[in-house]
């Protein structure tokens, strides 16, 4: 598993973790849960959440998380494009 380092500013933990990720997670809040899809990069993650939000104009952002072992670290949110 790999040594996550300190960060001395959320933006160095954000880049850290897309580029060491060992995968991402799109996630949105549907009938009072969490829905979480993994995917391999953070592009494919975005991807789901943009088509997803295509058919679905009032649904909710995604979040997209990198992942590292047991730990998160937030990315962006995914909005519907108007």
């Amino acid at each position: 598993m790999k040594m996550i380092p300190e960060f001395k500013t959320e933006p160095q933990r954000q880049q850290w973790f897309v580029e060491n990720g060992d995968y991402f997670t799109a996630v949105v809040r549907k009938h009072n849960r969490n829905i979480k899809m993994p995917f391999h990069t953070k592009v494919e993650a975005v991807t789901y959440a943009q088509q997803e939000l295509s058919k679905d104009p009032l649904s909710r952002p995604f979040m997209i998380y990198a992942v590292v072992g047991h730990s998160d670290s937030f990315v962006e949110n995914v909005y519907h494009k108007v």
